[in-house]
């Protein structure tokens, strides 16, 4: 679970810093950091347990680009993950514009990795 430190010890969940972040347009970086760090401390755990997954939530912010899936794909490769071990949530309002997101969801789909609606 992604979370970020806060003041005094407080921890601040993604409710309340990845607006901040969409808003100040550094979701991109977020989303890096985690996928770097999701691939970083569990890619060869994935390689070597092929029945086992891990699921990453996604801004909607993120499907407005294919340039995620890119950097996805060469993570994959680089750790020797099978996509389908990898799934992706994403919350219900990223599908309000089903007309951008359609074909984002296509091309991951395509790619063998697994796309669901997070409520």
């Amino acid at each position: 679970m992604l979370r970020w430190p806060g003041e005094q010890e407080q921890v601040m969940n993604p409710a309340e810093f990845i607006p901040l972040a969409e808003k100040e347009g550094m979701i991109e970086q977020v989303t890096d950091y985690v996928i770097d760090n999701v691939f970083r401390d569990l890619g060869d755990y994935l390689a070597t347990h092929a029945d086992r997954y891990v699921s990453i939530n996604l801004s909607a912010s993120d499907f407005h680009t294919s340039r995620l899936i890119a950097r996805i794909n060469q993570k994959t490769e680089q750790y020797a993950v099978r996509p389908q071990q990898i799934k992706f949530e994403v919350t219900e309002h990223a599908f309000l514009d089903v007309e951008k997101m359609t074909p984002i969801i296509l091309a991951f789909r395509q790619a063998g990795y697994e796309v669901a609606i997070d409520d």
